[in-house]
């Protein structure tokens, strides 16, 4: 189009460099916003989140919103510019790590950012964002009465807002981590939390971890039926979460307490399904073996723990395998060598 603004839009284009099949998206998204009929600092806004949630490219990013913010906005959108100049100083921090040299000075400027927008815009969605955001980059820095005290401070002001879930699930990891320490009362409050984030609406991530802490807060909690049933929902919703393998070999542990050789046995083969790291790989075999054991399916159970040394020569449970054997051997009348 032959018009000024998309005369200056095509400029900044060709300034930034964005240019390859990758980031095509961004591309197009900018020369819309850029030619929009808005104010130029809006314009000059929502450029900005497409460079840094789009694009990845928080340096400019941060130049759009700050030159926004030397003007007059009004306070929602000040707001807005405020929280994002905040994520992309964050960005930035997180790229200055990556490359192996962090730039402190990124990380205090987006605290900073985010502590003036908490305190300047209380009860807003602007605020809600930038205060957890805050909580989450300090958890590092406090002692846990301190994590706990400031996560309930943001509920406090927040607690019907969108950002709260993300503060509950801060909670409720911190009270799991204290329940895995032992400390009393901490797994009934956990569970109480994970359940809230379950029956909710949280977003799909926050709701996956709490669906799997629930299995092993249960488990501590001497609920082996709840834990298998977490357990289960976990892995039959999250096939490809990363996590899976674990939690199927954990799965079939509580279901052989439970005395469930079936089961267990199911839960194992499918970890070694999920093609686990070795080390899991390993103890997947040992058990199999020993549900073959305990089934008194002897001659199979010997012959798992036969070929474990085979197969896994860098584990450190071929000693066990090999006892197991001799004990699967001694039911079946005959001797390791026999």
């Amino acid at each position: 189009p032959e018009n000024p603004r998309a005369e200056e839009a095509s400029g900044r284009l060709e300034r930034i460099a964005l240019r390859g099949a990758e980031r095509g998206d961004a591309v197009a998204e900018l020369a819309r916003v850029l030619t929009a009929d808005s104010p130029p600092q809006e314009r000059g806004i929502e450029a900005g989140v497409i460079l840094l949630e789009t694009a990845d490219r928080p340096e400019e990013a941060a130049s759009y919103f700050e030159r926004s913010l030397k003007g007059q906005l009004p306070e929602p959108l000040a707001a807005r510019a405020a929280y994002y100049l905040g994520n992309a100083r964050h960005r930035q921090y997180e790229l200055s790590v990556a490359s192996g040299k962090p730039d402190r000075d990124l990380l205090s400027k987006a605290l900073s950012q985010w502590l003036k927008v908490a305190r300047e815009s209380v009860g807003t969605e602007w605020g809600s964002k930038a205060h957890i955001n805050y909580i989450e980059s300090r958890m590092s820095d406090w002692n846990d009465a301190d994590k706990l005290q400031k996560i309930d401070e943001f509920l406090q002001y927040y607690a019907k807002m969108p950002e709260k879930w993300r503060a509950l699930a801060l909670k409720s990891e911190l009270l799991f981590d204290a329940a895995s320490a032992g400390r009393e009362g901490a797994a009934g409050s956990a569970l109480a939390l994970c359940e809230e984030i379950e029956a909710g609406d949280a977003p799909e991530e926050i709701r996956k971890d709490a669906l799997l802490r629930s299995g092993y807060l249960r488990k501590l909690s001497g609920d082996m039926a709840g834990s298998v049933g977490d357990f289960r929902a976990f892995a039959g919703r999250y096939g490809g979460d990363g996590r899976v393998a674990s939690v199927l070999f954990d799965l079939g542990e509580t279901l052989f307490a439970m005395k469930d050789y079936g089961g267990a046995l199911e839960a194992w083969t499918s970890c070694m399904g999920k093609n686990p790291p070795r080390s899991l790989a390993a103890k997947c075999a040992l058990r199999i073996g020993d549900c073959r054991y305990y089934t008194h399916d002897f001659a199979s159970a010997a012959a798992v723990f036969g070929g474990f040394a085979g197969l896994y020569p860098e584990s450190g449970l071929i000693d066990e395998a090999a006892y197991r054997q001799s004990l699967a051997l001694e039911r079946l009348g005959r001797s390791p060598k026999g």
